[in-house]
């Protein structure tokens, strides 16, 4: 069971924090490639690819031991509310109420599926 968890907060850190990293850097990289040279950028889109990769590899783990019917519900919605905590948390992006209602409904969601 621990393994499961391990398994699950490794995808869902990977996930996340790939996701925000090309968001916040993808556009400086995209400028970079147009002729402005900043490699910072380009390493940080290359480190938040990396971390997605890691991130998936993780998820075919949790497949390999889990049935998908469970597993998957559990990892999209980790990655649902972890990347809107995030979101709201490092980029500032606004929540509204109805999407914090949401999302807690999601985590109760995740909660009540990895019981059963």
């Amino acid at each position: 069971m621990r393994i499961n968890l391990a398994l699950f907060l490794g995808y869902t850190l990977g996930s996340v924090c790939g996701l925000v990293l090309l968001k916040t850097h993808l556009g400086l990289a995209r400028d970079a490639l147009n002729g402005t040279l900043h490699w910072g950028p380009l390493f940080f889109v290359g480190l938040g690819a990396a971390l997605y990769i890691c991130g998936f590899l993780l998820w075919l783990g949790i497949l390999s031991r889990m049935e998908l019917s469970i597993a998957y519900p559990i990892a999209i919605g980790l990655t649902l509310v972890f990347s809107s905590l995030a979101s709201w948390f490092l980029l500032s992006e606004p929540i509204s109420l109805v999407r914090i209602m949401g999302t807690l409904l999601i985590f109760v969601g995740i909660v009540v599926i990895a019981r059963s």
